[in-house]
């Protein structure tokens, strides 16, 4: 009888936690670091936190994620700054929180959320890539950050410290053995922490959420477990929905948060009978990885990542997307071969994330992946990016450097000797290669020829397959929402700034990912008759022609869309100009059909222009092709005679531009089947008026 009584208290006291009823603590005006807020959580606390009137400090690595997100802040009337940190630097940690001190003189809330795991077996997790990385980040890193902040909260005998922890942190599940380990860690600091600090003043309180729908889950580990231990979408909640609790923790402190609810009998489960979750873990987690007999491989040698040994049903078929890296991989050495190509070095680009998934930004380090016909491509990057060339569904042979420029060139010659390119053909892409990376390959391959293999690499892009194009779509909707919320917000008087900045808002909000494809084109009035005009802090009068060139980015690929509106009344010509254009724009969908010259598009739509004897205010191409860039092959030009194959995708884009007076394009993206010709965007064409 007492252990059903234990169980039933131990249950309701985790279900229903006994709290002290705190009267809600205003956040206006309160500073707020947020560490790993370029994503998930952390980006979404920061959001909440901004509509609390706090003042939002951004920390992360990805700058380029953090300006967006300052600017989405800023854009809703909060105020951010974004500032770099990577949490296992110690100097940096120092730097960022003297700067938080230097421009607002205190830190009132920080929010530890810096973290990530490897969901896999222990003997397959690299010893510093996964295990020292995990520990680096998720425990040590929480607790240089926290030790840097907290002497100036004892200062003021006011602060408080909110670490997010995880439900791993007080259950732990097989394949997360080091990720919980890190949790379990971030647990005991958070809770002696709490203990030692409380008499001064400063409050300290743990989050545990369980499965929630974050990044998390794309850089965890093998792909193969992850897809088999993917949860029901009931299970895991929203990142938002974490936040919110968040948020809510700031306003009632309280010093543990298990969320959602569900898990705390679950955690007094654990601790009162273990036998009993070990029975669940076992059917939830090993059991599924043991169904086939085991097959392990040789792990690769050497620095070689990306495949590694499998166990379990991890030697079942190969998953859809590492067939499609696969076959990308095989089709370029293909391409190579046709080309006379021995190598070809790619640098961060669109054609590197095509061919490889993987994503690096441009920076001061250079980074360098050589394909071969042959030979696993090998790749040199700093080792702060290690972490990403880890569970990939190829393998890879990297040549980490270090922060020493001085040592770069070494590593450089090494990798590049290791291929047995000097005296080769070591194809580039001159359009994206840059002089920095170029040096160090050539010194590497001194006697080496560097031809242009645009054409290799692009033969291979220029047909879309099903799923790009269903990013594709998923693009173009999320690009049409984005304006149609957008045109309530348009009014007479606005600046075309203002109203720029409503519309990426708006885009971010119906799905497009931070990186947009390119900075909205708002033009109204004269500037309308700029294809290309930026937007300004022109105001809009009665009268104007506004021009919205516009796109979002999903998945890594893109739409680019135009739609033209009146401003009130506008004068008859540019009526008649904009029905020319529609009428043109229609025109050249029709000629779009597999099989025909990309010349006989722009053909069809300038004729109607030509005709219309507008045809000198024509002055571009029809259109372009689109996917993972803005603009790439095939181009909708009078010269081109390409022929369209099923699974290109391009814009049809004609204008009519008056000279100081305005212009008007509409454009639409257009997608080449077996039959003829799909056109992925349908918002209304018609002139819009408004006012």
């Amino acid at each position: 009888m007492r252990e059903p009584l234990r169980f039933t208290f131990y249950a309701l006291r985790f279900i229903f936690p006994i709290t002290t009823k705190n009267m809600a603590i205003s956040l206006e005006n309160k500073i707020v670091l947020v560490t790993g807020a370029s994503s998930g959580f952390g980006a979404d606390a920061a959001r909440l936190f901004a509509r609390e009137g706090c003042i939002v400090v951004l920390a992360a690595r990805r700058m380029d994620r953090l300006t967006a997100l300052a600017e989405e802040i800023r854009a809703a009337g909060g105020e951010a700054l974004p500032l770099p940190l990577d949490v296992a630097e110690q100097s940096q940690i120092e730097d960022l929180v003297q700067t938080v001190l230097d421009a607002y003189g205190r830190i009132d809330i920080l929010f530890n959320n810096a973290g990530f795991g490897r969901l896999d077996w222990l003997e397959r997790l690299d010893p510093e890539r996964d295990i020292n990385a995990q520990l680096d980040v998720n425990l040590r890193g929480l607790i240089q950050v926290t030790r840097a902040v907290l002497p100036h909260m004892l200062a003021r005998r006011a602060g408080h410290i909110i670490n997010v922890s995880s439900v791993a942190g007080m259950i732990a599940a097989p394949l997360y053995s080091i990720y919980a380990a890190t949790k379990y860690g971030v647990r005991a600091f958070t809770d002696a922490l709490r203990r030692e600090v409380a008499p001064f003043g400063v409050q300290v309180s743990g989050i545990y959420p369980g499965p929630a729908f974050t990044e998390f889950g794309k850089h965890s580990g093998d792909n193969a477990v992850k897809s088999d231990l993917k949860l029901p979408n009931w299970i895991s909640m929203s990142s938002e929905y974490v936040a919110r609790r968040a948020v809510s923790l700031a306003k009632r402190p309280r010093r543990t948060l298990v969320i959602p609810w569900w898990f705390r009998p679950l955690v007094s489960f654990d601790y009162h009978f273990p036998s009993l979750v070990d029975w669940l873990l076992k059917v939830a987690f090993v059991r599924r990885f043991h169904k086939v007999e085991t097959a392990p491989r040789e792990a690769p040698c050497g620095h070689a990542v990306g495949q590694a040994p499998f166990r379990g049903c991890f030697a079942r078929s190969p998953t859809k997307r590492r067939n499609m890296r696969i076959s990308r991989l095989t089709k370029l050495s293909e391409s190579l071969r046709a080309s006379n190509l021995d190598a070809l070095a790619l640098n961060p680009s669109p054609s590197l994330t095509y061919l490889t998934s993987l994503h690096f930004h441009i920076s001061e380090r250079p980074v360098v992946v050589i394909f071969t016909a042959d030979h696993a491509p090998v790749i040199i990057l700093p080792e702060l990016e290690m972490l990403k060339v880890t569970g990939l569904p190829y393998e890879i042979k990297a040549f980490p450097y270090p922060e020493n420029p001085a040592e770069w060139e070494g590593v450089f010659r090494r990798a590049v000797q290791s291929l047995g390119l000097d005296g080769r053909r070591i194809g580039v892409e001159p359009r994206a290669m840059r002089l920095l990376e170029f040096r160090h390959i050539q010194a590497g391959a001194p006697e080496a020829d560097f031809p242009d293999a645009s054409d290799a690499v692009s033969r291979l892009r220029v047909r879309k397959d099903p799923d790009e194009i269903a990013a594709m779509r998923k693009a173009v909707k999320a690009a049409q929402s984005a304006l149609e919320a957008t045109i309530p917000f348009i009014k007479i008087g606005m600046t075309e700034k203002e109203i720029a900045g409503e519309l990426v808002v708006q885009l971010l909000r119906h799905g497009s990912q931070s990186e947009m494809p390119f900075a909205p084109i708002v033009s109204g009035g004269p500037n309308s008759a700029n294809p290309h005009a930026s937007p300004s802090e022109r105001r809009l009068q009665p009268g104007d022609l506004l021009v919205v060139d516009w796109g979002a980015s999903v998945d890594g690929y893109i739409s680019d869309l135009t739609r033209t509106f009146a401003i009130g009344e506008v004068e008859a010509e540019y009526r008649k100009i904009h029905q020319i254009v529609l009428e043109a724009n229609a025109a050249g969908r029709a000629a779009a059909k597999p099989g025909v010259p990309c010349a006989n598009v722009d053909k069809a739509a300038r004729e109607v222009i030509e005709k219309a004897g507008y045809g000198q205010y024509f002055t571009h191409r029809t259109g372009h092709g689109i996917g993972m860039e803005g603009h790439e092959e095939p181009y909708m030009r009078s010269d081109n005679m390409q022929i369209l194959e099923p699974g290109m995708a391009f814009t049809v884009e004609p204008g009519i531009y008056l000279p100081e007076r305005g212009g008007v394009r509409i454009e639409d993206n257009v997608v080449i089947s077996e039959k003829g010709a799909e056109c992925l965007s349908d918002m209304e064409r018609e002139l819009r008026v408004v006012e």
